[in-house]
């Protein structure tokens, strides 16, 4: 399966997750500072953004980067960026659950036919003045769809849709390369294969 298989295979899912984690709307999410429905309107509003990216003209320049690279530019720990994607999170949720998956039915459709007209050398310009192609800039995605599909079941106990096999293993595959770049190769296989040498590799 293609990176946009995977990734339109993944963003079809979303709307049902945010159906699924509504009763809990109001409640603290497991994420410091965010509520459920702060959180779902992030998870959801992924699909929008790959739609205006792909709405836009053509980059003229900037800095190339595929996707770990694309993580690995931001400072994590920066509270300015923190603070900003907390208020766009809280902003898409505070249209309630039924707005937020609505929305994210309209964009499954928007990215759907966008993606599929897309050529396969397309690049983006992105967040933070990047560059990225077409297909990397949608493994970020999945990243992001597959981490915060699991905070949201980690926030509300209830059983919501799975993100897809391929979804799954694209982030993954991210998340590991991040880990190498960022703690190196020794750390990593440690911390797969010798629990009795293990240091934490988390990169979030």
């Amino acid at each position: 399966m293609s990176v946009r298989e995977a990734f339109l295979e993944a963003a079809a899912t979303v709307p049902g997750v945010v159906e699924a984690v509504a009763p809990e709307w109001a409640r603290p999410s497991a994420l410091d500072g965010w509520s459920v429905g702060g959180l779902a309107g992030h998870f959801a509003r992924g699909l929008g953004t790959v739609a205006g990216y792909l709405g836009a003209a053509p980059p003229s320049g900037g800095t190339v980067v595929d996707a770990p690279g694309y993580f690995l530019h931001f400072d994590i720990d920066d509270p300015a960026l923190n603070e900003a994607v907390l208020r766009r999170g809280i902003d898409a949720g505070e249209t309630g659950p039924d707005a937020v998956a609505a929305r994210a039915r309209d964009d499954f459709d928007l990215v759907t036919r966008a993606v599929g007209d897309s050529a396969a050398d397309r690049q983006l310009a992105v967040f933070g003045g990047l560059v990225m192609g077409l297909d990397e800039y949608l493994r970020t995605r999945l990243v992001e769809l597959v981490v915060h599909r699991d905070d949201l079941e980690a926030s509300v106990g209830l059983p919501i849709p799975s993100m897809p096999p391929p979804a799954v293993d694209e982030a993954l595959a991210v998340l590991v390369t991040m880990a190498e770049r960022k703690h190196g190769a020794l750390p990593v296989i440690r911390a797969l294969a010798r629990r009795e040498r293990a240091r934490s590799i988390a990169v979030f």
